[in-house]
């Protein structure tokens, strides 16, 4: 768990000094193990569902795919009653009953889905509009993907919100 919190973090070496320790508060002595069938579902709900929406889209709405879809809603649901039954569930699905919890997560959806969008439409003005070939599109872009939009905030962040974690950031008091 701890070390999907640096996903957001900056790559020029802050992630690298800390990213070997554990994040407080994210042990979890009794975690149980992995329970594999909600792993499955998870898995069937995800592609059934993602696989349903592009074939949909790019081939029109047909009867096999309209079932794939299904399967796919059907698994996640599976999936959820599953969480919600579980001693040791993989994710509490309880804390999207939270309004700040569901709008944070909802935050930080838009925001990939804003970015990675960004990222798609500059590749293509780059090489349709300026003429750039793609290795020169991707050289263009190299400044906007090698700083990631939090990373000019995330030193500061701990000292503006005053919730640092101390034992996480040695000398961040």
């Amino acid at each position: 768990m701890g070390v999907g919190l640096f996903d957001q973090c900056p790559g020029d070496g802050r992630a690298a000094r800390w990213g070997h320790r554990p994040v407080a508060g994210a042990a979890q002595p009794h975690a149980g193990p992995w329970d594999l069938p909600s792993v499955g579902l998870s898995l069937v709900g995800v592609l059934g569902l993602v696989y349903a929406v592009k074939e949909g889209a790019a081939n029109g709405l047909r009867v096999d795919i309209a079932v794939i879809g299904v399967g796919g809603v059907a698994a996640f649901t599976l999936f959820v009653r599953r969480q919600l039954r579980l001693p040791a569930p993989l994710i509490d699905v309880r804390l999207f009953c939270n309004r700040a919890f569901s709008g944070v997560v909802a935050a930080n959806l838009l925001s990939v889905l804003g970015l990675s969008g960004l990222v798609f439409f500059l590749s293509q003005f780059f090489q349709l509009v300026q003429g750039y070939s793609p290795m020169k599109a991707g050289l263009a872009e190299l400044p906007a993907r090698s700083r990631r939009p939090c990373s000019a905030f995330w030193p500061a962040s701990p000292c503006a919100t005053g919730r640092s974690a101390p034992s996480s950031r040695p000398g961040w008091h």
